[in-house]
């Protein structure tokens, strides 16, 4: 039920007249309501001793090419899932006078919500790549249809080009797969001795596809553009939910397979990383828009993460995966605070504003806590996940553990800085027409809040799930 309620909620949405704003909010509020819900229940019933696939359902097989489209829930999976309706309901709260067209839009977010789900739930890589390449269409919508109006566009367009050229070169390694094991089903697979040869392209094409959606250096250069251009949701879904598909393409799909090969491009690997670590983290300190530069820390920080997950220790593994599911409360919760600077006052730039503390103070004390949070302050949740990451690194490599740890130098000032120049810098602008946060904003802040400070004192209630997937991923 929890997989097909988005696409029944967008049916309704359809056939529901535009002018009845009223009935469209409720039914938009109700199902994603509903769906986070769900999410908590298949949680509270999900088995931390089991690591194999639960709740599995088949649902329909495809004979002639020998797939399945099955979905099931498994230790990987399971935060992504909760991740997904937690920011599908929070975005439903967001949406406000500002966005013209709402049933389009919420159509638009409920297809990106359901393809989403079913990313994370078939347990077949064919039917993985057919959902993964869908949520291309309507995140193109929604950036060139709401756009800032200023490069939308072009925007829209360079995120589509890139995604979809990484993951072409994908559908060709699963064609590869599908004529020598004879099926994509991930344990089939799993279980398939590929040759030395076979694994080197399949890394290749995997990791390629996998890090252009993270992004990964050199081949992030659309994430900046598309968050700068893009409406307030539709950054707070791309840095929460879609650039994790890419993390967990490569915990789900090439780490399992291609393990005897790691060790070959493992120094390819690192210096991409660091690259990505530190180049972003001085090109954030050069920005002065404000989405761009949570743009460009959104790329450190998941750089940071793959650093995690390929250190090849258990606890590296662990804290890369608990650092997006921790990056996916902080950089929406940042992003939303940008992005409701810009609909009220239409623009970013960061000049543009200075003692905000004093008309806003709400927000600046919402905005100073995730200041904390991005900079992996102790007791929030991104302080845990780098913790865990570091020391992975730092027991495989202490080069690379001492050339990454530089990146928390500067996410401190440019965090930092832009916090001070906002909110309490000096500021030309007459202030009497900025406002406070309405209800529904304050509720999204705190909810996004509350997670980010409850996994920074209670790890384990995600660590004890996440310990399943890298014993398998590891073994």
């Amino acid at each position: 039920m929890l997989s097909f309620l988005p696409l029944v909620t967008t049916l309704i949405l359809i056939f529901c007249p535009s002018n009845f704003y009223k009935i469209i909010q409720f039914v938009s509020l109700a199902s994603s309501l509903s769906s986070l819900i769900l999410t908590l229940v298949l949680m509270l019933n999900f088995s931390v001793l089991n690591d194999k696939f639960q709740f599995f359902v088949a649902i329909y097989t495809f004979a002639n090419i020998n797939v399945t489209y099955s979905l099931g829930l498994d230790a990987l999976s399971v935060w992504f899932v909760f991740l997904n309706s937690l920011l599908t309901f929070i975005s439903i709260f967001y949406v406000s006078r500002y966005t013209i067209n709402v049933r389009f839009f919420f159509i638009l977010l409920f297809l990106i919500q359901f393809f989403v789900i079913q990313s994370f739930l078939v347990t077949d890589l064919f039917m993985f790549y057919v959902f993964f390449e869908a949520i291309l269409i309507p995140m193109f919508l929604l950036i060139g249809v709401w756009g800032s109006y200023d490069r939308n566009l072009h925007a829209a367009f360079v995120f589509f080009l890139y995604t979809l050229a990484g993951s072409l070169i994908m559908l060709l390694a699963i064609q590869h797969i599908q004529s020598e094991v004879g099926s994509t089903y991930f344990y089939t697979i799993y279980q398939f001795n590929f040759s030395m040869y076979s694994q080197i392209f399949l890394f290749l094409a995997f990791f390629i596809a996998f890090a252009v959606k993270i992004p990964m250096f050199p081949v992030h250069v659309w994430l900046p553009e598309a968050h700068g251009e893009a409406p307030t949701i539709g950054s707070m879904i791309l840095a929460g939910i879609l650039l994790k598909l890419g993390v967990y393409g490569f915990a789900r799909i090439l780490l399992p397979i291609c393990k005897d090969t790691l060790f070959l491009f493992l120094p390819f690997v690192f210096l991409l990383c660091l690259f990505g670590i530190l180049y972003t983290s001085l090109s954030t300190l050069a920005q002065t828009d404000m989405k761009r530069i949570v743009a460009y820390s959104s790329v450190g920080h998941m750089n940071l993460a793959v650093l995690g997950l390929f250190s090849g220790t258990t606890i590296g593994f662990e804290g890369a995966l608990f650092s997006v599911i921790s990056h996916g409360f902080i950089s929406p919760g940042l992003f939303m605070g940008v992005g409701l600077l810009y609909d009220r006052y239409g623009t970013k730039l960061i000049n543009y504003y200075g003692n905000l503390v004093s008309v806003m103070p709400l927000l600046t004390i919402f905005m100073f806590l995730l200041s904390l949070g991005n900079l992996a302050f102790p007791g929030t949740s991104a302080f845990v996940g780098e913790f865990l990451i570091f020391t992975g690194v730092v027991g495989e490599n202490f080069l690379l553990f001492l050339l990454s740890s530089a990146s928390v130098i500067f996410v401190a000032i440019y965090t930092f800085w832009l916090f001070n120049r906002v909110f309490f810098g000096p500021c030309s602008t007459d202030l009497r027409n900025f406002s406070e946060l309405t209800a529904n904003e304050a509720f999204a802040f705190v909810i996004l809040l509350v997670f980010m400070v409850l996994f920074g004192i209670y790890p384990s209630l995600v660590l004890d799930q996440l310990h399943n997937a890298s014993m398998f991923v590891n073994s």
